[in-house]
């Protein structure tokens, strides 16, 4: 309850905005009733402060009891019995606001059909009631109390189901980033233990190098988006365990354009994709291979590409996109949803180009 009551930015702008809608609202409602029932722009704004103000002092905390307390069914039984009797407590204040501390004036001209009653008739005319308190409540103030909490509902249930859906994907991210990991890692010691045997010393260097690349992998194991910089320098570690084990067969070049340095890009980006030259490509050409990292900006994106000159994609035979590619287009999807591609380039090998909005992280 202390957090309900609790002064904070959030009840500032709560406020600010309430008092603003319902204003507006005001001032709709002042001008039509000076243009059409012409009566003093002084008696139409103490009419509109007795019929708005209580709203857009009472709305923030409308909100804020909807968002401690939805009508929802796993706790409606204990939701609705407090939104009535907010409902009826709210009422009642609005209806002593408007009725006792700031009265509806009298107009003039029914205070002259009166007098011009008992003139005519010779018995006092019917005064007429100008405290019409039931038909208020039911056709002006519940209605806007009513209209008050259903944005309010609305408003909420909208806000959270954006933060499920947030949720949500930050947890596919998090399984394909996990699904990702294993593969690398079972890559690696495979590669190693075929090593074992021909050449200890070269096992013994890659598993030195794999435990360097490791613990920079758990460094950012928490991060969806870094700078390109550390990602590239991942792939860099990653590259000379697999130079270990292919010697001169494998040669690489980065070519990375200074002002794409600090550009965010999704963790563990490109090591699948150079996973897939080396092995999928290079190692079964048999002869030297060459992979190339590029990055540059264009405009408002960031052009990424990984290329070799291995074999390509085999002709006549349909291309299967394995956990890498897979997994990558899948990620590019969640985390940029449209604003962000994956293609494929055959030629002499093959390219793999990706397209992403250049991003910096905030200073």
């Amino acid at each position: 309850m202390r957090d309900f009551f609790r002064p904070s930015s959030w009840w500032l702008k709560a406020w600010g905005w309430s008092f603003l809608v319902f204003g507006l609202i005001a001032l709709v409602v002042v001008g039509q009733v000076v243009w059409s029932v012409s009566i003093p722009l002084r008696e139409a704004w103490s009419m509109a402060a007795r019929d708005w103000l209580p709203w857009a002092v009472v709305s923030p905390l409308l909100f804020r009891l909807v968002s401690r307390l939805p009508l929802e069914r796993s706790r409606w039984r204990l939701a609705l019995p407090v939104h009535l009797l907010c409902g009826i407590v709210v009422v009642g204040l609005y209806t002593w606001w408007g009725e006792i501390v700031l009265p509806p004036p009298h107009p003039t001209h029914a205070a002259h059909a009166t007098h011009a009653a008992d003139d005519e008739t010779g018995r006092p005319g019917a005064r007429p009631n100008h405290r019409p308190w039931m038909f208020a409540i039911l056709f002006f103030r519940v209605p806007i109390y009513l209209a008050v909490i259903s944005v309010a509902h609305a408003l909420f249930f909208y806000r959270r189901s954006l933060d499920r859906e947030h949720s949500l994907s930050q947890a596919n991210l998090a399984a394909l980033r996990m699904q990702l990991q294993p593969h690398f890692l079972f890559n690696s010691l495979n590669a190693i233990a075929a090593l074992v045997h021909l050449d200890p010393d070269a096992a013994d260097e890659m598993l030195v190098a794999l435990s360097s690349l490791l613990r920079l992998s758990l460094e950012t194991s928490g991060e969806q988006l870094l700078p390109l910089s550390r990602e590239v320098e991942f792939v860099r570690r990653y590259l000379s365990i697999e130079h270990i084990r292919f010697g001169d067969r494998l040669c690489f070049a980065f070519e990375i354009a200074p002002d794409t340095q600090a550009a965010l890009v999704p963790a563990f980006l490109l090591q699948p994709l150079v996973e897939n030259s080396v092995r999928h490509g290079l190692e079964p050409h048999g002869g030297p291979g060459v992979v190339k990292i590029n990055a540059h900006r264009d405009g408002a994106n960031l052009r990424l590409s990984v290329s070799d000159n291995g074999i390509g994609i085999p002709a006549h035979q349909p291309l299967r996109e394995g956990i890498g590619l897979s997994n990558t287009r899948a990620r590019l999807r969640v985390l940029f949803a449209g604003d962000a591609r994956l293609e494929l380039q055959d030629g002499e090998g093959l390219t793999v180009n990706i397209t992403l909005p250049f991003r910096t992280s905030p200073a």
